[in-house]
């Protein structure tokens, strides 16, 4: 709007057009705002061939009742090629359930993609250890970003929350409303 204006030699601030534009449209307004096309990565996604990205990501929506979802994706086919569940988030369950098991029954991917935390500094540091034995080393071996990217890991658990975690959520927090179960008797918790 303000390279319109300007092209008609009228010179205005870019707050002042949107405040213009809030209150000549204020339901488009708050529809751009709520929008989640915002939070999509404008990078154009591209994985060259199986075994090219490997997505890992943690899902911890019924981790109150010892249930963490640990899931590895192939960027390239949309395969889920490792799923895990575990009663805590644990560096070494992870590389050992599913990353040392995804290396002997896939070989090595030429790049990680995580979000930021510590979870999974054993596992970057292993792919940066193993790194001459991918395929493409032109890459690096893995890459670390905020968890609010949108990448394609993000979206099973959409479904995953849906189908499995909400459901049994509900029921869990039913029967502790009716005393069935005691979350600080670890032999029930787990």
């Amino acid at each position: 709007m303000t390279g319109l204006l300007a092209s008609k030699g009228i010179r205005v601030s870019q707050v002042r057009v949107g405040q213009s534009l809030k209150a000549v449209g204020p339901l488009y307004h708050l529809a751009r705002c709520c929008s989640t096309s915002r939070k999509f990565n404008p990078a154009v996604y591209t994985a060259s061939n199986f075994g090219h990205k490997l997505h890992i990501d943690q899902n911890e929506k019924i981790c109150m009742y010892g249930v963490t979802h640990v899931a590895a994706f192939d960027g390239y086919s949309g395969m889920i090629v490792g799923f895990v569940v575990m009663a805590v988030k644990n560096n070494i369950l992870s590389y050992e359930h599913l990353f040392r098991r995804l290396l002997f029954d896939y070989g090595m991917w030429d790049q990680l993609r995580v979000d930021k935390g510590r979870e999974w500094f054993l596992i970057l540091f292993i792919q940066e250890k193993l790194c001459n034995l991918r395929g493409n080393t032109s890459v690096p071996p893995y890459l670390q970003s905020s968890s609010q990217m949108n990448h394609a890991i993000k979206r099973i658990w959409l479904e995953v929350n849906r189908r499995v975690n909400y459901p049994v959520k509900k029921a869990l927090n039913e029967m502790l409303e009716i005393e069935h179960k005691n979350l600080d008797d670890a032999s029930q918790k787990y």
